[in-house]
């Protein structure tokens, strides 16, 4: 028989466990409530997963162990992560729209020139909203592709990256809470007539509620990717372009289409240029310390990462 958890395992459910109870902690010593069941049912659904793949560890029924335990994980991870960002919106540090825009303008990034080519090209905003949607659908065909191909240790280490990358992302943006481009620079949702998505022009509304102490009853409506910087789709699509690296054949796609979700989120998530750039960093210092964390414990022919 297999144990139930190896040690590679032990850094990602540390990671989502602290994150549970700090979530759980939150909720019991505050006013915020959750208005909808859906939460607690999927992370009820994540966690049988997960125990499900310890299961068929324990019983030595292949590699669906690591598939169950990594779908349930990223499913709780993305639900403590929707959940962490909405109790932490409630931060009363001032908006930091402006020190964004000058570290932009610094760059000699111009978001006009941007918008301007989006109000004359369709095209490419159609592009970048498929492409912006990838970070929703990729996880899973690659957590998918890793556990194919054998590829076990990397596999662990994409799991507690992706945890890490959460954790410093959530750490970092109550003290730089910001509303985004679009309605910072004051161009409304009509000046762009071919955007179908509206999520830059309600963040700044569920965003105000929050810091307003107006919403406290979370339901589905909140759940709209509050976190301007450091940006997590950027950093998502690093650590998903990370994982395909050793994957013949589909590395260089994969890794030229998170390059555009990357891309994208300047304009379907209303992303400064810095937080992209703070995002990637994030992403960087994610895998080190997964590697950190978890190559030592591996073994061959578990080792490939």
């Amino acid at each position: 028989m297999g144990p139930l958890i190896p040690r590679e395992t032990a850094p990602a459910y540390i990671i989502v466990l602290t994150g549970s109870l700090a979530v759980i902690l939150v909720f019991a010593f505050t006013s915020f409530s959750l208005a909808t069941p859906i939460p607690a049912k999927l992370g009820s659904i994540a966690a049988l997963m997960m125990f499900c793949g310890m299961l068929a560890r324990r019983y030595r029924l292949g590699r669906i162990d690591t598939l169950l335990e990594g779908l349930g994980l990223l499913v709780l991870l993305s639900l403590l992560c929707q959940l962490g960002s909405i109790l932490l919106s409630a931060s009363p540090m001032p908006l930091a729209d402006h020190w964004l825009a000058a570290a932009d303008s610094s760059l000699g990034f111009d978001w006009f020139a941007m918008v301007r080519l989006l109000q004359l090209d369709s095209t490419v905003l159609a592009a970048a909203e498929y492409l912006y949607s990838g970070l929703t659908w990729q996880p899973v065909i690659i957590l998918f592709l890793l556990v194919a191909t054998r590829q076990r240790g990397r596999c662990w280490i994409f799991l507690t990256a992706w945890g890490i990358a959460l954790g410093i992302t959530l750490a970092i943006w109550p003290l730089v809470p910001a509303l985004g481009t679009f309605p910072y620079y004051g161009v409304a949702h009509s000046d762009v007539p071919h955007m179908v998505s509206n999520m830059p022009w309600v963040v700044p509304r569920v965003l105000g509620s929050i810091r307003a102490g107006t919403l406290r009853a979370i339901d589905l409506r909140a759940f709209i990717g509050l976190v301007s910087f450091p940006s997590f789709h950027a950093a998502g699509a690093t650590l998903l372009g990370w994982a395909m690296l050793r994957t013949r054949l589909l590395w260089l796609p994969f890794a030229l289409f998170n390059v555009g979700v990357i891309a994208s989120a300047l304009v379907d998530g209303g992303h400064y240029l810095v937080d992209l750039i703070a995002g990637c960093a994030v992403a960087c210092l994610s895998i080190g310390l997964a590697k950190v964390m978890v190559v030592r414990h591996l073994s061959p022919p578990d080792g490939r990462f």
